[in-house]
């Protein structure tokens, strides 16, 4: 547990008028930006120009609904423009570059684990990109890794994921328009948490080679190779032993000898194994070699201008960058480090000066920034340049209201009828705060694309006994029609967005302290909301979480229940209602809820703030069931979020708890083991 002080400069929660004493829930303290966790290079605008391609997963579950792909535009000189950002799913991991539809232009395909499916964006030529169209491959899969080639030699681009929650490789067939068959399924030899594509056997055919995990076991990860058929299908897998908890791979010519190797990155055992291929698909044992804490991406170049590539691997917990100089045998020299950002999670290569020199591009997970390395040819790179992507403080929901392609915040003011919008400049600071007027006391406020319109917009949890919920349809420049205001039941104090019928709208869950519900409010996809199903639940409901808790491909609602001491299960029908509430007991009055998969098996767990007890945490058992809350110490917590906090450990806890007077509070960490 490690706790930081907290000073709340105001009061940025909605509960301290529910109770005797002043509880200010200060949600400000621990970054809680979008999670910069993959990115990568092209030229997207056809200027001959390197672009940069980003993607940010959604941190706070309670609080946002989707990740973003952000794509910056490349100056030529080593910067770049403010990115543009496209909502993508939940938890996105990884994304892919090429031509879908023989346009000439770059499209991009990315893997979104919490989805699970996969967004293809097509390339519009000048560096933006068409709505996606998403791909669902299998509830429970979790796409961890995505390649593009052409699997069965038509001449079209055909996607290829590894799935970690079905240890799996699904290969979707490529039409050459950007538009995909169905799933194929093939076993990957593990959990598979990255893929990387070559011809290993010289047959003119694609192969398949998978990073492979074993977060559930203590054994080392391995690589496994599936050999094509050349008709889009794969052979069973061959797997080589190598460090613990691969999350990277990459298959490149290391020793010259015309035969594509292996390179994996190792974050547990802070190692990188390196393979030698034998170009009959088969390889040799690994070769370990030691990275810095924590590795977790890496990419190949010629850094030094001899011929042979060189190894880049980004190393998250010791915040650095190692380089690994290549040997005519395949091996390689000792390392050079050279210092990112706070938690770098993914890094590339491309030459983004135009001096002919390749340079090196790093996220940055904790500090929300871009590094760009600028290349001098021998190995050697410059101190870097850091490129601010949009700070969201942890108490506010942020997006990009006037899509400028900065990041913005809105805060819904307990207290009073108005809710401030404070607009990003792009370089981590912020205009003076605009007021939105609501209906009423505005007290929860969520952030969304409601009408499909590609604008941000906004829906506030009003009033006390006469509640209701206001949406405020975004203009795309900061200013908002309305609000329409639709009733829902009394006090509405949390709102959790999703899809509960299935039809590619978004939806409402609204937790209703004073009536004991929570109100469904289903959406048409046009900025109208159908009149509230409200759901009987426990006393107090202060909370609210959507989540497939039954493994179903279907959202369930939970919520904390301060009063009755409880947590309400709503079990979905796919239809958009819900069955009757089962409740759970818990220890102590919840306050706060969360759903995330904490231990790694591909099923959403939930976790608690018990008030003046710590954390409650109920593992699923994929049947929905939560009858077992393991009570953790954390003071006397009351908001919750849900992160990797600690990088590839699975998802952590940041819990913030009030202090004497409510006016210093806490911020604390539980890390995953």
């Amino acid at each position: 547990l490690r706790g930081y002080e907290s000073n709340c400069a105001g009061n940025s929660g909605s509960l301290s008028r529910q109770w005797s004493w002043p509880l200010r829930v200060c949600r400000d303290i621990l970054d809680q930006r979008l999670l910069f966790s993959r990115n990568w290079g092209g030229d997207f605008n056809g200027d001959g120009k390197a672009d940069i391609a980003a993607l940010n997963n959604c941190n706070n579950l309670e609080r946002c609904s989707n990740g973003t792909l952000s794509v910056a535009l490349g100056n030529g000189d080593g910067t770049f423009q403010p990115a543009t950002n496209y909502d993508i799913g939940v938890t996105p991991k990884s994304l892919a570059i090429g031509d879908l539809n023989h346009d000439g232009r770059l499209d991009i395909v990315v893997a979104s684990a919490s989805s699970d499916f996969v967004s293809v964006f097509v390339g519009n030529g000048d560096g933006t990109f068409a709505s996606p169209v998403n791909y669902h491959v299998g509830a429970g899969s979790l796409p961890f890794g995505v390649a593009l080639g052409d699997l069965n030699g038509d001449g079209n681009a055909d996607i290829v994921l590894a799935d970690n929650g079905r240890l799996s490789v699904t290969i979707l067939l490529g039409n050459g328009d950007a538009t995909f068959h169905a799933g194929r399924i093939f076993a990957a030899g593990g959990e598979a948490s990255a893929v990387a594509l070559g011809d290993f056997n010289h047959d003119g055919k694609l192969d398949v080679a998978v990073a492979n995990d074993t977060l559930l076991s203590t054994q080392p990860g391995n690589a496994a190779i599936l050999l094509g058929d050349g008709k889009g299908g794969l052979r069973p897998p061959v797997t080589y032993e190598v460090g613990s908890e691969p999350s990277a791979i990459i298959a490149t010519d290391l020793d010259s000898d015309g035969k594509l190797d292996l390179a994996v990155v190792n974050p547990k055992s802070s190692s990188l194994s390196i393979l030698i291929g034998q170009g009959d698909g088969t390889f040799r044992a690994a070769v370990g070699y030691t990275a810095g804490a924590f590795p977790v991406a890496l990419a190949a170049d010629d850094l030094d201008d001899d011929g042979r590539p060189d190894l880049i691997v980004a190393n998250s917990l010791s915040n650095n960058v190692s380089l690994l100089f290549g040997a005519r045998d395949g091996r390689f020299r000792g390392s050079r480090s050279f210092a990112t950002g706070i938690g770098p999670s993914l890094i590339t290569s491309a030459d983004f000066n135009n001096d002919g020199k390749p340079d090196v591009a790093t996220t940055n997970s904790y500090d929300g920034t871009v590094s760009v390395y600028l290349g001098n040819g021998s190995g050697i790179l410059r101190s870097p340049l850091t490129f601010a992507v949009g700070p969201t403080p942890h108490s506010i929901v942020s997006g990009d209201l006037n899509n400028n392609g900065n990041q913005d915040l809105v805060v819904g003011n307990v207290g009073s009828k108005t809710v401030s919008l404070l607009f990003g400049k792009g370089d981590g600071s912020f205009a003076a705060a605009v007021t939105l007027q609501a209906s009423n006391f505005a007290n929860a406020v969520s952030v969304a694309d409601f009408n499909h319109d590609g604008n941000l917009d906004l829906v506030v949890g009003v009033g006390n006994e006469a509640g209701a919920v206001d949406l405020f349809l975004g203009q795309g420049d900061g200013t908002f029609q309305g609000p329409l205001v639709f009733a829902v039941e009394s006090d509405p104090i949390s709102i959790a967005v999703g899809d509960f019928n299935g039809d590619d709208n978004l939806d409402l869950a609204v937790a209703n302290f004073l009536s004991n519900s929570v109100s469904v409010l289903l959406g048409d996809g046009a900025g109208n909301f159908a009149t509230a199903v409200n759901y009987p639940v426990g006393t107090k409901p202060i909370s609210v979480a959507a989540a497939d808790l039954n493994g179903d491909g279907v959202l369930d609602l939970v919520s904390a229940n301060l009063t009755s001491s409880d947590v309400s299960e709503l079990i979905g029908t796919g239809t958009g209602s819900f069955r009757p509430a089962v409740n759970f007991a818990v220890a102590a009055q919840p306050v706060a809820i969360v759903a995330a998969d904490f231990n790694g098996d591909g099923k959403s767990d939930v976790a608690i703030t018990e008030n003046n007890t710590g954390i409650g945490l109920a593992l699923n058992n994929g049947r929905g069931a939560l009858n077992d809350f393991r009570l953790y110490a954390a003071g006397a917590p009351s908001g919750l979020v849900a992160a990797d906090f600690k990088l590839g450990r699975g998802f952590d806890l940041a819990v913030v708890s009030g202090g004497e007077g409510g006016y210093v509070g806490t911020v604390s960490l539980l890390l995953n083991r």
